[in-house]
């Protein structure tokens, strides 16, 4: 078992991408898509599951995340780094696990790439906004209406977003670290709050500086400013090319991403199963099942 350091990977067009590696070296690959907003460490998060369940994880921070440079959003861009970064670590076929805000990306990478992802995993699904009725706590009518106007000032809209973003997280980067992790456990729902332990919620707050820094160590707020207008508008692959094998894992008790998010993936991937976690809420879907949604992906492929 190993984790080792922050890659930073070339790519075509010049920009920089991190990435990160950890769990068994040789063991089954899973490419990792980590939440909004995260980046690439949200994998060693994972790594005491990987180890119990022989995983190879390998992530990379997206466009905005963690000194990764930053891009105009969509899906397909991600998608196609993702092919990149999984050559740059000699994967010629491997599982595929997103977690919330990760979850678009994911399955946008399993369908440019059929032929190379063994089998989709999709935890508290984010679904397309416009589609979506019970859209969640995190997606109001102000929000919306700015990503209804993207596609006529897309750069507009990016400053928008990340003055809200600045507004909703900058406080919090203004607090130590001790502290951070307090408020972060403090902020989540009574649902999941027992699965936010006192070391989850240190790693989580470490991710999130890692997150919210530019390619110099300064706050920004491209990273989830990126996610948002890459999800919440028109998305540019289409999902119901997916061919893996596909399991979407959702709470029934989520605030963030309903029960009508999961149902969207599964009526637009008619192979996809939905396992519904009764009880469970954004945060305890995939923290309460890491292992056995790794076995699954492993036993996949």
């Amino acid at each position: 078992m190993s984790i080792v350091r922050v890659r930073g990977l070339e790519m075509p067009d010049g920009r920089t991408v991190g990435a990160v590696e950890t769990g068994v070296l040789d063991g089954s690959p899973v490419l990792v898509f980590h939440p909004t907003p995260s980046c690439c460490l949200f994998a060693r998060q994972q790594a005491d599951a990987a180890l119990r369940t022989g995983s190879r994880l390998v992530a990379f921070s997206r466009p905005g995340s963690a000194g990764s440079t930053m891009a105009s959003p969509g899906l397909r861009l991600v998608a196609e780094d993702a092919g990149r970064v999984a050559d740059a670590y000699g994967l010629e076929r491997f599982a595929v696990l997103g977690f919330s805000g990760g979850t678009p990306f994911a399955a946008a990478t399993a369908a440019l790439f059929p032929d190379r992802v063994t089998a989709l995993g999709l935890c508290a699904a984010v679904a397309p906004w416009q589609g979506i009725a019970d859209r969640g706590v995190e997606y109001d009518d102000t929000r919306t209406a700015r990503l209804a106007e993207a596609s006529a000032d897309p750069d507009s809209a990016l400053d928008t977003l990340r003055r809200r973003f600045e507004g909703e997280l900058g406080p919090l980067l203004a607090l130590d670290d001790e502290a951070l992790a307090h408020a972060i456990r403090e902020d989540a729902d009574a649902v999941d709050r027992p699965f936010l332990t006192p070391d989850l919620a240190r790693a989580q707050a470490v991710t999130l500086r890692d997150t919210l820094s530019d390619e110099e160590g300064r706050p920004s707020y491209d990273s989830p400013a990126f996610d948002h207008l890459s999800f919440g508008t028109p998305w540019d692959v289409d999902v119901q090319d997916v061919r893996a094998p596909t399991w979407v894992w959702q709470g029934t008790s989520d605030p963030v991403t309903p029960l009508a998010h999961a149902e969207w993936w599964t009526g637009r991937v008619p192979h996809a199963r939905l396992v519904r976690r009764e009880g469970l809420g954004h945060l305890g879907s995939f923290e309460g099942h890491r292992d056995e949604m790794l076995a699954i992906l492993r036993d996949a492929g």
